[in-house]
């Protein structure tokens, strides 16, 4: 960003293999500055139907070394900005999580 970001909200969403597992909204959100990056914490809200069918499909399938996530999200700069939407997708490796423990 070529000049400071003044968020004034955000709402997010994370995904397991397809299923939205949790949610959330935040309007207590750091000024970035130019260039720069700015620690944000957030509250998630857990969809308990959703997580269910989740670990239900990840024990039908016991086989699997990997799970697909994505975090989606959308910024609010203010009403003369457009909204910012993100993506960050990838893998958790479930052989490395388990030899970390």
């Amino acid at each position: 960003n070529r000049s400071s970001l003044d968020l004034k909200g955000i709402s997010y969403t994370i995904s397991l293999e397809g299923h939205k597992v949790m949610t959330g909204v935040s309007n207590k959100l750091p000024k970035i500055e130019a260039y720069g990056e700015g620690e944000v914490l957030l509250t998630a809200s857990v969809d308990l139907f959703r997580s269910i069918k989740f670990f239900t499909d990840l024990v039908k399938s016991q086989n699997k070394n990997n799970i697909a996530y994505s975090l989606m999200a959308k910024l609010d700069a203010g009403t003369l900005h457009p909204l910012i939407y993100t993506t960050k997708k990838g893998q958790i490796n479930l052989n490395q999580a388990i030899k970390k423990q």
